[in-house]
């Protein structure tokens, strides 16, 4: 069993950042949940996204796959997306520019 565990961008101090982790219930922890709820803004401010494999005691930073994964699903909604989540794709290396979503569709800045 794989559990995909959401770190959001907490208030940040001069002294020093925060993370924190939401309240998520285990049946929301599944990639392809984390993954819509990233997009649709139920997590935003995302820090990373973390893999535990229960079965093999193995844990993974697959921020970088999981901002991949959102930026697939962008291409089909063509929905409007928060200034949050353009810059979690961008900090992952995404390039959003390049992604192929509606000539309407505004990035904000």
């Amino acid at each position: 069993m794989k559990m995909y565990l959401v770190v959001l961008k907490g208030p940040y101090s001069a002294s020093q950042p925060t993370t924190w982790i939401s309240e998520t219930p285990l049946a929301c922890m599944e990639r392809n949940k984390v993954i819509r709820d990233i997009r649709s803004g139920q997590h935003e401010d995302v820090y990373s996204v973390i893999m535990f494999d229960i079965e093999a005691g193995t844990s993974a930073d697959v921020t970088t796959e999981i901002a991949y994964g959102v930026a697939e699903y962008m291409e089909l909604d063509n929905d409007r997306y928060s200034r949050s989540l353009i810059d979690f794709l961008e900090d992952n290396g995404v390039d959003v520019a390049s992604l192929n979503l509606d000539e309407d569709m505004e990035i904000p800045s």
